[in-house]
């Protein structure tokens, strides 16, 4: 799966900081919530990242989704 530079920037702060909510991730990028959705609905069904209520997103990895 070929992601997006700003795909590939929230993966990397899913991993170094998950379980990290939408709002945190949107003000580390000074983007608005909306603005990441899209993103995030690419990341979640390519299974590279989850989330989980109350929760917030969490790092699958990139082998998840290779289906190693």
């Amino acid at each position: 799966m070929q992601l997006t530079g700003r795909q590939q920037e929230i993966t990397r702060i899913v991993r170094e900081n998950g379980p990290i909510t939408g709002e945190m991730i949107a003000q580390r990028l000074h983007v608005t919530r909306s603005a990441l959705r899209g993103d995030l609905a690419v990341l979640l069904s390519g299974e590279v990242i989850a989330a989980r209520r109350r929760l917030g997103y969490y790092y699958l990895g990139a082998e998840r989704s290779r289906g190693c």
